[in-house]
């Protein structure tokens, strides 16, 4: 179970909440690129793809599990992500990709009410790190990292970033993050804009589900009453 922030830390504005933030998802628009290199895997492996609406709805709700390749049997899907996750790490798929509108204009408004720290479960940071200079976003995020690709790992490094700090909120919009962030004890906000649709979020333990980082941002400055609502901060007059 997550920890829920003392009382204590609702007395002192200086005492600040910690924003572990996802790239690929609330930052990174990666969905038009997933399809793209999932077009491209799909061919490599000699099977027709299908079309854009069908392949995001399978995915935002069954990820690989989903039925993408119609008929195929097990070893050729898994063929297929084999590929996939090659491709959508390279330079040409990362540049690809664009920042949300909602998080470019978010960013500088958080910054105001929290430290943000970024993280990815890709494997190329260097890339992504382009992508926001490019944005001209870098100055709105104190610490960029890429988690480990091992599971057991990414609890502790989690740990690492939040410095074991009861205020470290990890918003995500992968369910695999989301669980990491639990078991590192951290507070968890999911966000429906990127591959998990929020039944998923919520099956992996958020404890609150929004749009964006523009409503997030908003929360915050307004004293975050949704924060309270859902148990993650004491009432104000607490």
């Amino acid at each position: 179970m997550l920890r829920p922030i003392p009382a204590a830390y609702s007395v002192d504005r200086e005492l600040r909440l910690k924003l572990i933030v996802e790239f690929d998802g609330p930052i990174a628009d990666v969905l038009p690129v997933y399809y793209l290199v999932y077009k491209r895997a799909a061919g490599a492996v000699g099977w027709a793809a299908v079309d854009e609406p069908t392949f995001r709805g399978a995915l935002r709700r069954q990820g690989r599990q989903a039925a993408i390749l119609p008929g195929a049997r097990p070893a050729k899907v898994a063929e297929l992500w084999k590929s996939f996750d090659r491709w959508i790490e390279g330079e040409e798929a990362i540049e690809a990709a664009s920042v949300q509108q909602d998080a470019a204009s978010a960013l500088p408004a958080l910054v105001n009410e929290a430290p943000v720290t970024v993280v990815t479960l890709g494997s190329n940071l260097i890339a992504r790190r382009r992508m926001l200079e490019r944005a001209e976003l870098t100055r709105f995020v104190s610490r960029m990292e890429a988690l480990s690709d091992d599971p057991r790992q990414r609890v502790a490094e989690l740990r690492a970033l939040g410095q074991n700090d009861p205020r470290t909120v990890v918003v995500a919009s992968t369910d695999v993050l989301v669980r990491a962030a639990a078991e590192a004890e951290c507070l968890t906000i999911g966000l429906a804009c990127g591959t998990c649709l929020e039944n998923r979020l919520h099956q992996a333990g958020v404890s609150l589900v929004m749009s964006g980082l523009t409503e997030l941002a908003d929360s915050l400055r307004r004293g975050a009453p949704e924060l309270v609502s859902a148990g993650m901060l004491p009432p104000s007059n607490a």
